[in-house]
This record gives structure tokens, C-alpha cells and sequence, in this order.
């Protein structure tokens, strides 16, 4: 099988709700890293695999694209903001595709666990895949190199004459 090592970085002044996300165990194969800060650093962003930030009393539009020139290209960014935040963001050029989700406050306990459980199975749903393709790839790989052929679930039978059935009258 494999392992994850995932690192998250929490940006924003909401430390109740991160602390609910850290209590949160990773599934199978999966481990997780938390740090926090109530300011971005570049540091932070590059070394992390997600970002959950808090828009709440920042400015959403420089928020974002600091995150967004900052992070690394396969970092997913989710970001926690009220209505009023979401329309600052709309107007950002290209931005929307950037981001990975919008988690809308205010948030309960219960919604918050539900969408990070939801990114849990959409992580490892994305994981199994990448790992499943690899070994279908490493085999037929190996499959050419060794000159066997590839096993397919069905094959077609070939038909001789005997096999056939006749179609000649029976005698009577």
C-alpha cells in the first residue's frame, strides 16, 4: 500500500474550529501535520500540502492572492469566508479556478466536520486512483518487457470445424 504525510497549514484567528479539524483522526495510510498562524508566511504556505484559511477580519482579495503566488502548485487551498467576503473574491481574475473549496461561516461544528471528512474521501479517492494507475502501468510495463501477454477478464474463444455445429441435414 502507501503512505501520506499531509501538511496543513491553518491561516486565521478561528482556533476553535481548527481545533475541531485537529481532532479529526486521518484515515488509513494517511497522517497529518498542523501549524497555524493568525498571518501568512511564506514559509508556512510553501511548506504546506493544504491551506484552510480564515477570511474573517482580513482583506479577502490580498489574502488570496498572496496565498495563491505563494503555495506550491498541487497545495490545495480552502478558504473560510462569509457572503460578503465571497464577493470580494469573485471579482479576483482566475481565482476562483485556484481555489480547491469555499467553506462558508458561519460554520457549525457539525458542517465543518462534515466537509473536512468530505476531503478526506476526496483525498484518498484521488490517492488510491494515482496509485492504482501506477500499477497498471508498472505491469503492462512488465508485461512487454517479458514478452507475456497482458490478462484480460474476457477473451474470445476461437472456433474450428469440429467445434462448429453442423449444418448438414441428419440423416433419417
Amino acid at each position: 500500500m502507501y503512505h501520506c504525510h499531509i501538511n496543513f497549514f491553518f491561516l486565521g484567528n478561528q482556533r476553535k474550529l481548527f481545533k475541531v479539524l485537529e481532532g479529526i483522526p486521518p484515515l488509513e495510510h494517511f497522517t497529518h501535520e498542523y501549524f497555524e498562524s493568525k498571518t501568512p508566511y511564506e514559509s508556512m504556505i510553501s511548506k504546506a500540502d493544504v491551506i484552510i484559511a480564515d477570511l474573517e477580519n482580513m482583506d479577502a482579495a490580498a489574502t488570496i492572492q498572496m496565498l495563491l503566488s505563494e503555495k506550491k502548485p498541487k497545495t490545495e487551498l480552502i478558504i473560510l469566508a462569509d457572503k460578503a467576503q465571497l464577493t470580494q473574491l469573485s471579482v479576483l481574475p482566475g481565482c476562483l479556478s485556484e481555489i480547491y473549496d469555499i467553506w462558508t461561516l458561519p460554520l457549525s461544528e457539525e458542517e465543518l466536520k462534515f466537509h473536512f471528512l468530505k476531503w478526506q474521501q476526496d483525498c484518498k479517492t484521488h490517492k488510491d486512483y494515482w496509485l492504482n494507475s501506477i500499477l497498471s502501468l508498472r505491469s503492462t510495463v512488465s508485461q512487454i518487457w517479458s514478452g507475456t501477454k497482458p490478462r484480460t477478464a474476457f477473451t474470445r474463444k476461437s472456433t474450428t470445424a469440429s467445434a462448429r455445429p453442423s449444418t448438414r441435414p441428419k440423416p433419417k
